[in-house]
């Protein structure tokens, strides 16, 4: 009988220092939205904040069908979808708006001449300092994913999608923050703020996250430095064309608005269509290795290379794992375990190839703990 549970017995999807990152890091971003409650509140009541959230939540949803659509071949845990949405919505907000303030009432006024004062300053703000501060802050969200959940960030389509929630995030509250100050237009502020453009600020930090992505296969231990600087030049160029392009000359709104909506989306485009294939192409590498030494079977990757595969194969392993003796559901979350598994085996073989670091005795543990439970996982859906 222990037997028997043994084997069916699923492993532990995370380890204990995953859950004490994101406690602790959550924690942080639970402050920061508590100290922004206040900014939303005040204006328009806490009813109009309401229905403001409401209006706001609609380009959340948008942005969250893109991240399913463009994560659908390998998702992360769903915890960590949402410490990069609450990083954005709460300490990416608040220390942007820091920022800003500063620049804007001591900054700045040292710089500017008394002529057009406010104008400049205004001006300034928004298309020189907020581009680059509002990127930089939620840069350091991925960047800290990226440092801290090291194995849960497995290459430039990750980065897309942490970078977007984290700036689908900053646009939500952001967006509360236009819609109570302008409670009766807020229809109006609405059509500007997403129908007019609903690719802002998940799709600068998209970009951010696709430069950081290629810093998992760099040979350099601090590649994730010199890749913030494309990181930050991309974001923070189209969010100033975003902020800045109303003030010249002969713009019109509707040239304003294909400007700012039509390059950032072929170039976010491109950036996902390329990252996928290069995704791809970086597992099915990884684990030929494996494939040759017997420890992957071949059907094994062509089965996790087509998302129509991987789902047949989960109404296989049920129906195996059933006439094995297994409970309803074991099956099938064996073989989803199994094939997320085996797409982060690639993944990293990959990046410790790349990285040179077969010597390191962490990697080659963690190394061998993948195919453990690879090896565990089989068992529970064949008789190998």
């Amino acid at each position: 009988m222990m037997n028997n549970r043994s084997r069916y017995a699923l492993p532990s999807k995370h380890s204990p220092s995953f859950y004490t990152h994101l406690i602790i890091l959550g924690f942080f971003a639970g402050i920061a939205i508590l100290e922004i409650l206040p900014a939303l509140a005040e204006p328009a009541g806490l009813s109009g904040a309401v229905v403001s959230a409401l209006w706001a939540v609609i380009p959340v949803v948008f942005t969250l069908v893109l991240v399913w659509i463009i994560d659908y071949w390998e998702p992360e845990t769903i915890s960590l979808y949402i410490f990069a949405f609450l990083w954005g919505g709460g300490v990416s907000i608040l220390l942007g708006g820091s920022i800003n303030d500063f620049a804007s009432t001591r900054l700045l006024p040292q710089l500017i001449s008394e002529d057009d004062l406010v104008y400049n300053i205004s001006r300034y703000t928004a298309s020189w300092v907020a581009p680059i501060s509002e990127e930089i802050v939620k840069g350091m969200g991925i960047i800290m994913i990226f440092v801290l959940f090291r194995r849960y960030f497995n290459g430039p389509i990750d980065g897309i999608v942490y970078g977007a929630l984290i700036g689908a995030g900053f646009g939500f509250t952001e967006n509360i923050l236009y819609f109570v100050r302008d409670y009766e237009f807020l229809s109006e502020v609405f059509t500007v703020r997403f129908l007019d453009g609903p690719l802002s600020h998940d799709t600068y930090s998209a970009l951010f996250g696709f430069f950081i992505g290629f810093a998992e296969y760099s040979r350099r231990k601090l590649a994730v430095v010199w890749w913030m600087i494309p990181a930050l030049l991309t974001s923070a160029l189209f969010h100033f064309i975003n902020n800045d392009a109303v003030y010249w000359e002969g713009m019109t709104y509707t040239k304003y608005k294909i400007l700012v909506n039509v390059p950032l989306t072929i170039v976010a485009l491109c950036c996902v269509i390329f990252a996928r294939i290069y995704e791809k192409r970086i597992v099915v590498s990884g684990l030929e290795g494996y494939v040759r030494a017997g420890l992957v079977a071949r059907h094994e990757v062509v089965m996790i290379e087509r998302v129509k595969n991987r789902r047949q194969a989960l109404v296989w392993a049920e129906y195996q794992s059933r006439k094995l003796g297994a409970s309803p559901g074991i099956g099938t979350e064996a073989m989803r375990r199994f094939q997320e598994i085996l797409i982060n085996l690639g993944h990293e073989t990959t990046g410790i190839t790349r990285r040179r670091q077969w010597r390191d005795a962490d990697e080659q543990e963690y190394i061998k703990s993948l195919l453990g439970e690879i090896e565990r996982l089989r068992k529970i859906f064949t008789s190998r």
